[in-house]
């Protein structure tokens, strides 16, 4: 029985290192598809080495919502999503991440990528400091 527990432990720090190394690998994946999609939108002065992930708000049906440090205004901001209101304190907004795929909220919501419930669910955590 103390050799099954052993082994369960073992078990659990193995998936954890693979877990976090997932964890790893997925940022680097975040920060070399967003330099993409940068460029993509004309910028032009951005390396993988200025990317910053602020804040990541979770996963959802597989699309991660991250809020990256891109150029913002200093001016408070509110969104509209599915009849839900965000309040940002600049403009710089969440995107959705999927199959290395970035979106705004309000086009991850109307490609169905995420769901009224997962809005709610960020709303709380996006909004908690207004």
């Amino acid at each position: 029985m103390k050799r099954l527990g052993i082994i369960m432990v073992g078990f659990m720090f193995v998936m954890c290192l693979m877990g976090c190394k997932s964890e790893k690998e997925k940022e680097i994946l975040i920060k070399e598809d967003y330099l993409e999609y940068a460029i993509s939108l004309g910028e032009k002065d951005l390396t993988i080495e200025n990317i910053e992930i602020i804040d990541n708000y979770g996963e959802y049906n597989g699309a991660y919502v991250v809020k990256m440090n891109r150029g913002a205004y200093q001016v408070l901001t509110m969104i509209e999503v599915g009849g839900l209101n965000f309040q940002f304190p600049d403009s710089n907004t969440p995107l959705v991440w999927k199959n290395r795929t970035f979106y705004e909220l309000e086009d991850a919501y109307q490609k169905n990528i995420l769901n009224l419930d997962n809005l709610t669910n960020l709303q709380d955590k996006i909004n908690k400091d207004f």
